[in-house]
């Protein structure tokens, strides 16, 4: 099971918008890894709002578990 930590707020440094509903709505995110960025340990990651990324793991029978923010 993948445990996805949950963000109160995006980062609005840099112009978010999720990729996923192409809104700017202030709503927890997660950061979901960009697959080709990876540089040992570490790698980039896009913000995706929390409720869009559980809808699209749920589309897709992919068990998970959220660690809500607080």
């Amino acid at each position: 099971m993948e445990k996805i930590r949950e963000f109160c707020h995006p980062n609005f440094y840099d112009k978010f918008e999720c990729p996923i509903c192409k809104t700017s709505k202030d709503a927890p995110v997660v950061l979901v890894g960009i697959p080709g960025t990876e540089d040992g340990n570490i790698m980039e990651a896009a913000q995706v709002h929390s409720s869009c990324y559980q809808l699209w793991l749920r589309m897709r029978d992919i068990d998970f578990e959220v660690v809500e923010c607080k």
